[in-house]
């Protein structure tokens, strides 16, 4: 995790796993409301030009940055957690629907503003259902940022113009042909008879993310139930 200091702060240490990390508790002036943005993103590079593009806004105020998955699971722990994550799905091995899935069950106040590399990224109807309140393209100007952020805040949804035709008007793909890892993980082990709660256990994640998980997969694979799901697996050579 990142230090930030920047305005007039009083510092606090933070322990998330062994190191400590650094944090401002940011004193708002009279009649004014700083939002506080918490960054999560495994490029370095983009920390500082992110840094500079909140500054220019007398409301905003980084008071965090990790570039690691396993750390941003942990942002809302503290006492002084945000209002605004600015998310990408590159911090995380794991499916960018599984840590938001995380991250709403701790923090299910947080704005989550989600930042993409391209459109085929991440599934972006996939960041919307698990709780994206907004998704903007990072080759996007520094003032388009700034109005997503304020559009989020409002509880305005906002989305790049390049990935609205996506949403609006997604491809149909064959059935099977979309389903992710997990979710053939998920298959298998539901071809094995096993319930929600073992394949949390197996698969080490919330049965709230077992039950997302199987809803996707019903609605990709066109069936309504877990044979159905398995039978029509097997015809379709996804699993053995």
């Amino acid at each position: 995790m990142e230090d930030y200091y920047g305005g007039d702060c009083l510092p606090i240490i933070l322990i998330l796993k062994r190191q400590p990390s650094r944090f401002c508790i940011h004193v708002k002036s009279k009649g004014a409301y700083l939002i506080r943005v918490f960054l999560a993103d495994h490029h370095r590079l983009l920390h500082t030009s992110i840094q500079t593009i909140l500054s220019t806004a007398d409301n905003l105020v980084l008071i965090g940055e990790v570039i690691e998955g396993d750390e941003i699971r942990q942002i809302c722990q503290q006492e002084n957690h945000p209002d605004l994550l600015l998310f990408s799905p590159n911090i995380d091995s794991s499916p960018a629907a599984e840590v938001l899935d995380a991250i709403r069950e701790s923090c299910p106040s947080v704005k989550i503003l989600a930042m993409l590399s391209h459109s085929e990224e991440a599934c972006l109807r996939q960041l919307i259902d698990h709780g994206a309140d907004g998704i903007i393209l990072k080759s996007e100007a520094p003032d388009k940022l700034l109005e997503a952020i304020d559009a989020v805040m409002q509880g305005q949804p906002w989305v790049s113009a390049e990935l609205l035709p996506k949403l609006v008007q997604p491809q149909q793909p064959e059935p099977g042909n979309d389903l992710t890892d997990r979710e053939v993980e998920i298959l298998q082990l539901l071809a094995l008879e096993k319930t929600n709660e073992e394949i949390a256990q197996s698969l080490n994640i919330a049965e709230r993310t077992v039950r997302s998980h199987l809803e996707s997969i019903y609605s990709k694979l066109g069936v309504k139930s877990r044979v159905g799901a398995v039978a029509q697996a097997i015809r379709l050579n996804l699993i053995s």
